[in-house]
């Protein structure tokens, strides 16, 4: 645990459990407050806290499953110290997030801009040979430079990570805009990318080893208007929530994380609530289906 103490630190919780500690969870949270290459609307380095506030607002007991948040092994470990520098931010979350799944514990990021989930890949293949990440996401994220020179940052983390895991290895979910470098970029090499209306191929998915990523903008801004670069026509949270839960079935999710949450630019704080609860169900379904598969 010795770059989770050295890179973060903890002002106040997720949920408030007596005697909770690192060594006894089974899921992990990491706050990431960074928004360092944002080309639309900065301030998604609110993200993490905004979600821990509405995070206290929500019922534990989940009526579908019939488990109850309480009873589940989480462990808040705090925000990662504010960072400007994407190269610097990147190499943080890698350390923790390996040392992490060294310690056979799930990783869960709260951004933040989309950069950070780079951090995430690289913490986990440190430690996992095989890895798929699947990815919900309105853009396709795959410029390989934005702005001109720049080759890290939010428009082009899904590019990065292709890099490090192959092309083979990537789902995208949800997509509906995207840069025509970056529609060429997809058909040329057949990556699976797969629009609002198009099922995701679970036979693909089954008992792989699973990064998922959540960019909340892949939401439809009347459900989700708090985020960095709303698009409209996107999918609904039902759908959303109905595709975790299949992934949490089929495949073994070893980290995942929810990005591109920005408070400022949220109504009446529906966004927050949103995220919120993702957060909720998907620990809650991996905990159910952990050893059903």
């Amino acid at each position: 645990m010795r770059n989770l103490e050295f890179y973060t630190s903890r002002f106040f919780s997720l949920i408030e459990k007596e005697g909770i500690n690192y060594e006894d969870s089974d899921y992990i949270i990491l706050g990431v407050p960074y928004d360092s290459t944002v080309s639309y609307k900065p301030g998604a380095r609110f993200g993490p806290d905004k979600i821990r506030e509405s995070f206290y607002e929500l019922e534990t007991f989940d009526f579908e499953t019939g488990l109850d948040f309480e009873d589940i092994n989480v462990y808040d470990a705090g925000n990662f110290s504010f960072e400007v520098n994407a190269d610097n931010i990147v190499k943080k979350i890698r350390n923790v997030v390996s040392e992490i799944v060294e310690d056979d514990k799930i990783p869960v990021l709260l951004g933040g801009e989309h950069t950070i989930t780079l951090g995430g890949i690289e913490g986990i293949i440190e430690m996992e040979d095989d890895i798929v990440y699947v990815v919900f996401d309105a853009h396709l994220d795959m410029r390989d430079e934005y702005p001109l020179g720049n080759r890290l940052t939010h428009a082009t983390v899904n590019r990065r990570i292709i890099e490090k895991i192959g092309l083979e290895n990537i789902v995208i979910a949800g997509v509906r805009a995207c840069s025509k470098e970056e529609y060429d970029f997809i058909r040329k090499n057949k990556i699976k990318v797969y629009g609002v209306d198009e099922k995701i191929r679970m036979d693909f998915l089954r008992d792989k080893n699973v990064y998922v990523s959540i960019d909340l903008d892949v939401l439809d801004p009347s459900i989700a208007p708090g985020v960095g670069n709303p698009e409209p026509l996107g999918i609904s949270l039902y759908r959303l929530i109905d595709l975790l839960r299949s992934i949490s079935k089929y495949c073994n999710i070893k980290a995942f994380d929810i990005v591109e949450l920005n408070p400022l630019y949220d109504n009446n704080g529906i966004t927050v609530s949103v995220a919120s609860k993702i957060l909720q169900k998907l620990i809650i379904y991996i905990e159910k289906y952990k050893n059903v598969k």
